[in-house]
């Protein structure tokens, strides 16, 4: 029970790391794009830090699909699940990129690895590495994530 516990914690931040990449991007070719993902990666932190899993799931496309098939619906269970069960969730991220598609500008694909780390006290009690993929779509003018995978 202890091990789904830390998966359980391990995949929330590896869903909002998948998020978090536009933040470090550079060579965007459209800036507008990039601001506009930068902003949502913004609100996806605040919404993990203040436990606001409403304001999570807006920054999910309707139809978001991730690992082991979670939708909104699951991924909002998810969250709350996670922030009784954990305090401090932090995410470093050591490797971003984000590519725009250039025949349709409206899809982008973003790549990431990050170190997780989670407990109260002056050092982290869990931590873990976690590659991430996700995929973003522009849908009335705003970016979201349609899908995202994420591994160990």
């Amino acid at each position: 029970m202890h091990e789904s516990r830390r998966t359980i914690k391990h995949n929330l931040c590896a869903l909002w790391c998948s998020l978090i990449l536009g933040l470090f991007v550079t060579g965007c070719s459209d800036t507008s794009d990039e601001d506009q993902i930068k902003e949502n990666i913004q609100t996806l932190q605040i919404a993990v830090e203040s436990e606001s899993p409403n304001d999570f799931i807006d920054i999910l496309d309707k139809g978001f699909l991730g690992n082991q098939q979670f939708n909104r619906i699951l991924i909002k269970k998810y969250l709350i699940l996670n922030f009784m069960r954990h305090s401090d969730i932090k995410i470093r991220i050591t490797h971003t990129n984000i590519i725009i598609n250039k025949s349709d500008t409206s899809l982008a694909t973003a790549n990431i690895k990050v170190i997780l780390t989670g407990g109260k006290g002056l050092l982290p009690e869990q931590g873990r590495l976690m590659d991430i993929q996700s995929h973003w779509v522009k849908k009335d003018n705003k970016w979201v994530v349609k899908i995202a995978h994420w591994t160990r």
